[in-house]
């Protein structure tokens, strides 16, 4: 029979759950429950006999478990015959092997280690392994290490060089974008006159110039009542007296690309390259050498692309290594040019630093955009209600003038309190409260003197406005 997979509950706490309590007995169908999950008979697999009639013998594995099973897995990602692989090397045939096929077989050649274990053996080869076999075929092309190196290195030569000359262009034009740019610089002489006006009176102050990295640290230096820094400032500045320079980033167009590119990666691509050249010229040095390997007829198209990619190569890549050298020098220029130390400052640093500050900018850019938008709506908010204040007042007006006899003590106690009141807010400058007035006076009944109020809080309103208290407090 199958078996149900199941944990047990422990029979000592079966009385405290739902199956202690369980009393019904369950009828099962034992013939349909047999018939149906009824285990299936085990049939012996039949085993590959050879011709004699006995049991195929085991293969002999000479490699550890995990290196067999490593280039067995590569050789099923090449799909392909030993024999076609082996063709494909000794022809250095690009059409048999694209380059990322000769990446894999370099990972599956035998290390001198192995190629010592396979000589060593004097058995049956037919009773080896698919690996070992593989391995074998492959020790028995000359200076397959080497030659799946240099082939695996010219594979790749162009397109590298093909990654690099991008690179460069980016790097020039971020230079060139950086010492140009007219706008960056007022930036920057902007942010020198502020620094300078800060730190009057201080060891910082009268500065001819500041390092880059300053501007990282302008929105550290907060407004009066915290609700600002001084890169908004700074920001509102550009917008207000230099708008012709508020899109400075927009002159530096190739600087963000430029911030990707480290010089160290430049160096180690350029050194790679010149260790696969030199590579080459050791192996064609040891077959002018050695006579007897250079006239092997499996050696004759390995040394024809040698030579035949050699020459080109090392001229290409010269003018490349060159271009490197010169844009590092540049640079130094660059760096002395901005005040940075040439030594130390890499163009990654640099360009990343005015990405950043690029960032910041345009943040602060935001932030004083719905600032401003933010007051506009109070101020018209505030101009809404003083209109709808003296709407009502008119009516009133109009009312008042109809005949109704003289004024009331009770209309003289609301003026006075209402005076009171005005005097009340005039003291913490907010116009706050005054359309409650008009409720809190008699019960707000209709004796309260609403043309009084209205003469009240438009005189104050002129008052606050010429004292410099905005309309805005009136809400």
């Amino acid at each position: 029979m199958k078996r149900l997979a199941w944990k047990k509950v422990n029979n000592n706490k079966i009385l405290a759950t739902i199956w202690g309590e369980a009393k019904e007995n369950i009828q099962l169908d034992i013939e349909s429950l047999e018939n149906s999950f009824k285990a299936k008979a085990s049939i012996p697999t039949e085993r590959k006999l050879s011709e004699s009639g006995t049991m195929r013998e085991k293969k002999i594995n000479l490699l550890d478990h995990k290196r067999a099973n490593y280039v067995g897995i590569s050789l099923g990602q090449l799909k392909m015959d030993f024999m076609d692989i082996r063709k494909a090397v000794i022809h250095l045939d690009d059409n048999l092997l694209n380059a990322e096929q000769i990446n894999i077989l370099r990972s599956i050649i035998p290390t001198p280690e192995e190629t010592s274990l396979l000589r060593e053996y004097s058995g049956d080869r037919s009773k080896l392994d698919r690996p070992e076999v593989f391995l074998m075929e492959m020790d028995s092309i000359p200076r397959i290490q080497s030659r799946i190196e240099v082939w695996h290195f010219i594979r790749n030569f162009e397109p590298k060089i093909s990654e690099v000359l991008p690179q460069l262009s980016v790097l020039s034009k971020a230079f060139n974008q950086c010492l140009s740019s007219r706008k960056f610089q007022r930036v920057l002489q902007i942010v020198l006159s502020v620094g300078n006006y800060l730190n009057g009176g201080t060891p910082n102050g009268r500065a001819y110039g500041f390092k880059l990295e300053a501007l990282m640290k302008l929105q550290d230096t907060k407004s009066t009542d915290g609700s600002s820094n001084l890169l908004h400032w700074i920001v509102e500045s550009l917008q207000s007296r230099y708008p012709e320079s508020q899109d400075w980033w927009g002159e530096l167009t190739a600087v963000h690309k430029a911030s990707t590119i480290s010089v160290q990666s430049l160096r180690d691509e350029m050194s790679g390259l010149r260790i696969g050249l030199k590579r080459i010229s050791e192996e064609l040095d040891a077959f002018s050498i050695n006579g007897e390997e250079s006239s092997n007829p499996m050696n004759r198209n390995y040394l024809q692309r040698m030579n035949a990619f050699s020459n080109n190569a090392r001229r290409r890549f010269e003018e490349v290594n060159n271009r490197v050298a010169e844009l590092i020098e540049e640079f130094r220029g660059v760096a002395i040019k901005f005040g940075e130390d040439p030594e130390t400052c890499k163009w990654e640093d640099f360009f990343l630093l005015l990405v950043n500050f690029n960032t910041m900018a345009e943040r602060a850019k935001v932030d004083s955009e719905r600032k401003k938008q933010d007051s506009l709506r109070q101020v018209a908010k505030s101009q809404s209600r003083v209109s709808r204040v003296r709407t009502a007042g008119s009516k009133f007006k109009k009312s008042e003038s109809e005949p109704g006899g003289p004024r009331k003590p009770a209309d003289q106690q609301s003026d006075q309190f209402l005076q009171e009141q005005l005097l009340k807010m005039r003291r913490t400058k907010s116009l706050r409260g005054i359309a409650a007035v008009s409720t809190t006076v008699d019960g707000g009944k209709s004796s309260v003197n609403m043309s009084n109020l209205l003469n009240m809080v438009s005189n104050q309103v002129k008052k606050e406005s010429r004292e410099g208290t905005p309309v805005a407090t009136l809400r």
